[in-house]
């Protein structure tokens, strides 16, 4: 079932289009099929194959069966870690997050292994709906018990989570107010960084390189957030910490295939440049070149994100939001904005769905640019079908010829800089 053919077609593939063309025509029949397997996952001792069972279940319709389901903790920790997009649908078959929520929060038990990473599965899952504040609880509940335990290890990794929370928090919200306010994001992310730094890496302990490295880049990311709402010389100190950290997991990595790890980095050092550019301008400074470096490291952290993960990803949202905001502000290009603005919604939604906060508010924000420029679409509308339509009529055509095929120019507007600005004075 694992050959392929020829063509690379997975024979598994076939032989289900083959089964459903003669067995499962009729809608009694695929019902029978899906109760069937579904009574026969759901029982089955390994979570391995548990896991088939909810499928099952939301293709029946039974949103009770799927819930109790999704409740059993070997079958919930497996999709969480293996399968977050499927579990993300099965959840909203299953009544919604908050119903499969308050059934996860009676899973907490056991011994203090057992529960502290029972704590860490669903405070990382709760923030990836969106739920911050109840994820952050959870995960300052099992910081505890790791202190407690004296599990470095397990402390910088609840910390790197507890840091990702606060980024996804804050990036809800789009206003980061002051750096006093970013506490929790700046402090648990360098916790975090510390601990990792410390250690002796092995070829053996691959996957604290892992965590050392997305700790780096949540420090990154609060880095350059604070350098949002301070003055320009503390700005350039953070932002600085902000690139080293950039170049740390790089360097971690040189050499190694495309990763999603390098690509999130990638992003948060484009964000870092698209602050310090947007902070000399303000100044009065030369800052075009700055910004067109912070454009490159999106393109190219996108291409690491595909290739490493496929285009539905977190990290995808983000790349194309901000390219999607420096064409519009900076290059002063619509197509290009429009392109990306279109990517970054299907992305969000495709990934969390419409209602989640950070994929509500970028929604939102298409919806007010189409609405300023005479092309209003309410914002209800921008389903995936609407949205894979305006990548194919020709309004946006032209975007796509610009982005992917044929790139603008961005050379020839950071040399126009000073000519701009004559111009302009």
């Amino acid at each position: 079932m694992l050959y392929t053919d020829a063509s690379g077609i997975h024979l598994k593939k076939l032989l289900a289009d083959v089964v459903a063309d003669r067995y499962l025509q009729t809608t009694g029949a695929r019902h029978a099929w899906h109760k069937r397997l579904a009574h026969y996952f759901v029982c089955h001792p390994s979570a391995e194959r548990r896991i088939e069972a909810p499928y099952h279940f939301a293709a029946l319709g039974d949103s009770s069966r799927l819930l109790e389901s999704l409740a059993d903790w070997a079958t919930f920790s497996t999709l969480e870690k293996q399968s977050l997009p499927a579990l993300v649908e099965y959840c909203r078959a299953a009544g919604g997050y908050s119903a499969v929520r308050d059934a996860l929060l009676k899973c907490i038990g056991g011994d203090g292994a057992s529960r502290l990473e029972k704590k860490l599965t669903i405070g990382r899952f709760l923030s990836h709906i969106g739920e911050f504040a109840t994820a952050k609880d959870m995960l300052q509940s099992a910081r505890r018990d790791a202190l407690e335990s004296d599990d470095r290890l397990r402390v910088g990794t609840i910390c790197t989570q507890i840091a990702e929370n606060e980024v996804r928090y804050w990036d809800s919200l789009r206003d980061w107010r002051n750096v006093d306010a970013l506490k929790d994001l700046l402090e648990s992310s360098r916790i975090a960084v510390d601990i990792f730094s410390s250690l002796h890496l092995t070829g053996k302990q691959v996957w604290v390189q892992m965590e050392h490295a997305k700790a780096l880049t949540r420090w990154a990311n609060g880095c350059f957030k604070a350098a949002c709402v301070c003055d320009y010389e503390e700005a350039t100190r953070y932002l600085e910490s902000a690139d080293e950290a950039v170049a740390k997991v790089q360097a971690l990595f040189a050499g190694s295939p495309p990763s999603r790890v390098v690509g999130r980095a990638l992003l948060v050092g484009g964000v870092a440049k698209m602050v310090r550019g947007h902070n000399d301008q303000k100044m009065g400074k030369p800052y075009r070149k700055t910004l067109h470096a912070g454009a490159n490291l999106f393109h190219e952290a996108e291409r690491l994100l595909v290739l490493s993960v496929g285009e539905i990803n977190e990290g995808s949202i983000y790349t194309h939001g901000n390219l999607a905001e420096f064409y519009f502000y900076d290059a002063r290009h619509l197509n290009g904005c429009l392109y990306h603005n279109v990517k970054c919604c299907l992305v969000g939604i495709k990934l969390w769905g419409p209602d989640h906060p950070n994929v509500s508010r970028k929604i939102a924000e298409f919806a007010h640019l189409l609405r300023a420029i005479g092309r209003g679409v309410p914002q209800d509308n921008l389903d995936v079908r609407t949205l894979e339509a305006m990548l194919k009529d020709d309004w946006i055509a032209e975007s796509i010829g610009h982005n992917i095929s044929r790139p603008i120019d961005l050379q020839a507007w950071v040399d126009r800089e000073e000519e701009d600005r004559r111009r302009n004075a």
